[in-house]
Protein backbone atom coordinates (compact mmCIF):
# COMPACT_ATOMS: atom_id res chain seq x y z
CA UNK A 1 0.00 0.00 0.00
CA UNK A 2 1.29 3.39 -1.21
CA UNK A 3 0.48 7.27 0.47
CA UNK A 4 1.97 10.09 -1.46
CA UNK A 5 1.46 13.40 0.39
CA UNK A 6 1.78 17.20 -0.28
CA UNK A 7 3.36 18.72 2.94
CA UNK A 8 0.94 21.69 2.73
CA UNK A 9 -2.69 19.99 2.08
CA UNK A 10 -5.04 19.32 4.24
CA UNK A 11 -5.21 15.19 4.42
CA UNK A 12 -1.66 15.59 5.59
CA UNK A 13 -1.99 17.86 8.08
CA UNK A 14 -5.23 16.45 9.72
CA UNK A 15 -4.76 12.48 8.40
CA UNK A 16 -1.42 11.41 8.42
CA UNK A 17 -0.64 10.24 11.54
CA UNK A 18 -4.24 8.14 12.13
CA UNK A 19 -3.32 7.03 8.75
CA UNK A 20 0.40 5.65 9.79
CA UNK A 21 -0.89 4.16 12.58
CA UNK A 22 -3.69 2.17 10.71
CA UNK A 23 -1.12 1.33 8.20
CA UNK A 24 2.43 0.71 9.93
CA UNK A 25 4.25 -0.90 6.78
CA UNK A 26 2.30 0.71 4.21
CA UNK A 27 5.15 2.71 1.91
CA UNK A 28 4.98 6.92 2.27
CA UNK A 29 6.22 9.53 0.51
CA UNK A 30 5.53 13.00 1.50
CA UNK A 31 7.03 16.25 -0.72
CA UNK A 32 7.41 19.51 1.14
CA UNK A 33 5.91 22.82 -0.36
CA UNK A 34 2.96 21.35 -2.62
CA UNK A 35 -1.09 21.48 -1.60
CA UNK A 36 -3.69 18.80 -3.02
CA UNK A 37 -2.40 18.42 -6.07
CA UNK A 38 -0.45 20.40 -7.49
CA UNK A 39 2.84 18.28 -7.37
CA UNK A 40 1.41 16.20 -10.07
CA UNK A 41 0.64 19.64 -11.45
CA UNK A 42 3.67 21.25 -11.39
CA UNK A 43 6.04 18.05 -11.94
CA UNK A 44 4.14 15.54 -14.07
CA UNK A 45 6.81 13.93 -15.57
CA UNK A 46 8.45 12.98 -12.00
CA UNK A 47 4.70 12.39 -10.56
CA UNK A 48 4.64 9.84 -13.33
CA UNK A 49 7.33 8.64 -12.42
CA UNK A 50 6.44 7.73 -9.12
CA UNK A 51 3.22 6.08 -10.07
CA UNK A 52 5.38 3.76 -12.99
CA UNK A 53 7.93 2.77 -9.80
CA UNK A 54 4.97 2.26 -7.55
CA UNK A 55 3.49 -0.70 -10.28
CA UNK A 56 7.00 -1.43 -10.74
CA UNK A 57 7.63 -2.30 -7.12
CA UNK A 58 10.45 0.13 -6.24
CA UNK A 59 8.72 2.94 -4.26
CA UNK A 60 11.29 2.00 -1.24
CA UNK A 61 14.45 2.45 -3.14
CA UNK A 62 13.88 5.51 -5.84
CA UNK A 63 12.33 9.16 -5.56
CA UNK A 64 12.76 12.22 -4.31
CA UNK A 65 11.47 13.98 -0.46
CA UNK A 66 12.01 17.05 0.67
CA UNK A 67 12.44 18.00 3.89
CA UNK A 68 10.83 21.10 5.80
CA UNK A 69 14.02 23.15 4.38
CA UNK A 70 12.92 22.75 1.09
CA UNK A 71 16.35 20.86 -0.04
CA UNK A 72 15.72 17.92 -2.31
CA UNK A 73 17.46 14.48 -0.58
CA UNK A 74 17.62 10.84 -1.93
CA UNK A 75 16.59 8.18 0.05
CA UNK A 76 18.30 5.46 -0.97
CA UNK A 77 16.62 3.23 1.66
CA UNK A 78 13.05 2.52 3.91
CA UNK A 79 15.53 3.13 6.63
CA UNK A 80 16.35 5.78 5.90
CA UNK A 81 13.07 6.88 4.75
CA UNK A 82 11.68 6.08 8.12
CA UNK A 83 14.73 8.02 9.98
CA UNK A 84 13.42 11.26 8.16
CA UNK A 85 10.13 10.49 8.98
CA UNK A 86 11.00 10.25 12.53
CA UNK A 87 12.67 13.80 12.21
CA UNK A 88 9.72 14.99 10.94
CA UNK A 89 7.75 13.78 13.60
CA UNK A 90 10.19 15.27 16.16
CA UNK A 91 9.60 18.54 14.55
CA UNK A 92 5.78 18.43 14.62
CA UNK A 93 6.07 17.02 18.20
CA UNK A 94 7.92 20.23 18.93
CA UNK A 95 5.56 22.39 17.85
CA UNK A 96 2.69 20.64 19.26
CA UNK A 97 4.42 20.96 22.75
CA UNK A 98 5.27 24.76 22.00
CA UNK A 99 1.02 25.00 21.16
CA UNK A 100 0.13 23.32 24.43
CA UNK A 101 2.73 25.92 26.73
CA UNK A 102 1.06 29.13 25.08
CA UNK A 103 -2.21 28.21 25.69
CA UNK A 104 -1.68 26.88 29.35
CA UNK A 105 0.32 30.60 29.78
CA UNK A 106 -3.06 32.17 28.53
CA UNK A 107 -5.24 30.24 30.46
CA UNK A 108 -2.59 30.27 33.33
CA UNK A 109 -2.93 34.48 32.71
CA UNK A 110 -6.61 33.98 32.78
CA UNK A 111 -7.58 32.35 35.55
CA UNK A 112 -5.02 34.73 37.52
CA UNK A 113 -7.42 37.38 36.69
CA UNK A 114 -10.35 35.67 37.68
CA UNK A 115 -8.96 34.75 41.01
CA UNK A 116 -8.24 38.42 41.43
CA UNK A 117 -11.36 39.65 40.49
CA UNK A 118 -13.66 36.50 42.43
CA UNK A 119 -14.34 38.72 45.33
CA UNK A 120 -15.81 41.49 43.57
CA UNK A 121 -18.01 38.87 41.50
CA UNK A 122 -18.78 37.11 44.28
CA UNK A 123 -20.22 40.15 45.98
CA UNK A 124 -22.30 41.24 43.13
CA UNK A 125 -23.67 37.79 42.20
CA UNK A 126 -24.21 36.94 45.71
CA UNK A 127 -26.32 39.99 46.33
CA UNK A 128 -28.05 39.89 43.30
CA UNK A 129 -29.38 36.54 44.17
CA UNK A 130 -30.26 37.06 47.76
CA UNK A 131 -32.61 40.09 46.76
CA UNK A 132 -29.96 42.08 48.33
CA UNK A 133 -28.14 43.94 45.48
CA UNK A 134 -28.76 47.46 47.19
CA UNK A 135 -27.62 46.27 50.38
CA UNK A 136 -28.74 44.88 53.43
CA UNK A 137 -30.42 48.62 54.42
CA UNK A 138 -32.21 48.71 51.24
CA UNK A 139 -35.71 46.95 50.52
CA UNK A 140 -36.40 46.09 46.94
CA UNK A 141 -40.17 44.81 47.38
CA UNK A 142 -41.32 43.80 43.67
CA UNK A 143 -37.60 44.67 42.24
CA UNK A 144 -36.39 41.31 44.08
CA UNK A 145 -37.33 39.21 41.80
CA UNK A 146 -35.49 40.65 39.49
CA UNK A 147 -32.47 40.95 41.29
CA UNK A 148 -32.41 37.29 41.62
CA UNK A 149 -32.96 36.83 37.78
CA UNK A 150 -30.01 39.21 37.36
CA UNK A 151 -27.55 37.38 40.03
CA UNK A 152 -28.21 33.57 38.32
CA UNK A 153 -27.40 35.05 35.05
CA UNK A 154 -24.49 36.63 36.38
CA UNK A 155 -23.51 33.58 38.00
CA UNK A 156 -24.12 31.22 34.78
CA UNK A 157 -21.95 33.82 32.87
CA UNK A 158 -19.56 33.61 35.28
CA UNK A 159 -18.91 30.20 35.15
CA UNK A 160 -18.75 30.02 31.50
CA UNK A 161 -16.01 32.55 31.76
CA UNK A 162 -14.03 30.89 34.39
CA UNK A 163 -14.60 27.11 35.20
CA UNK A 164 -13.52 25.76 31.97
CA UNK A 165 -10.19 27.39 32.09
CA UNK A 166 -9.74 26.68 35.91
CA UNK A 167 -10.45 23.26 35.30
CA UNK A 168 -8.05 23.43 32.41
CA UNK A 169 -5.12 24.43 34.28
CA UNK A 170 -5.89 22.03 37.55
CA UNK A 171 -5.71 19.43 35.51
CA UNK A 172 -2.23 20.40 33.19
CA UNK A 173 -0.62 21.23 36.96
CA UNK A 174 -1.83 17.83 38.09
CA UNK A 175 -0.19 16.25 35.26
CA UNK A 176 3.53 18.38 36.49
CA UNK A 177 2.92 17.13 39.77
CA UNK A 178 0.53 17.67 43.00
CA UNK A 179 2.69 19.91 44.67
CA UNK A 180 2.26 22.73 41.78
CA UNK A 181 -1.08 22.34 41.94
CA UNK A 182 -1.40 23.36 45.71
CA UNK A 183 1.20 26.56 44.50
CA UNK A 184 -1.12 27.53 41.96
CA UNK A 185 -3.80 27.21 44.66
CA UNK A 186 -2.21 29.09 47.02
CA UNK A 187 -1.46 32.34 44.18
CA UNK A 188 -5.05 32.11 43.49
CA UNK A 189 -6.07 32.51 47.03
CA UNK A 190 -3.06 35.36 47.69
CA UNK A 191 -4.59 37.15 44.58
CA UNK A 192 -8.09 37.11 46.06
CA UNK A 193 -6.89 38.30 49.46
CA UNK A 194 -4.83 41.28 47.76
CA UNK A 195 -8.38 42.18 46.12
CA UNK A 196 -10.38 41.94 49.32
CA UNK A 197 -7.58 44.06 51.39
CA UNK A 198 -8.09 46.78 48.39
CA UNK A 199 -11.79 46.72 48.97
CA UNK A 200 -10.94 47.63 52.42
CA UNK A 201 -10.41 44.60 54.59
CA UNK A 202 -11.52 41.52 54.94
CA UNK A 203 -14.18 42.65 58.33
CA UNK A 204 -15.29 45.24 55.87
CA UNK A 205 -16.04 42.49 53.22
CA UNK A 206 -17.90 40.31 55.29
CA UNK A 207 -20.12 43.04 56.61
CA UNK A 208 -20.63 44.14 52.99
CA UNK A 209 -21.70 40.85 51.30
CA UNK A 210 -23.30 38.54 55.01
CA UNK A 211 -24.00 42.10 56.53
CA UNK A 212 -21.94 40.19 59.94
Amino acid sequence: MYFFYGEDEKAYKSCYNGVKKAYPSANYKVVAGYGHLTYSIKNTADYIDRIKSVCEGNIATGGKVCDCTYISKNIASKEEFQEYEKRGDARRDKLVKMKDKIIYFLNLIWTSIIAFSFPICFELIFLDITGHSKGYSYDLGSEKDISILLGCIELVIWSILALPSIFYVFRKTKIKGIRYLFLIIAVYLALSLICIMIMGGFLSYLKEVFNI
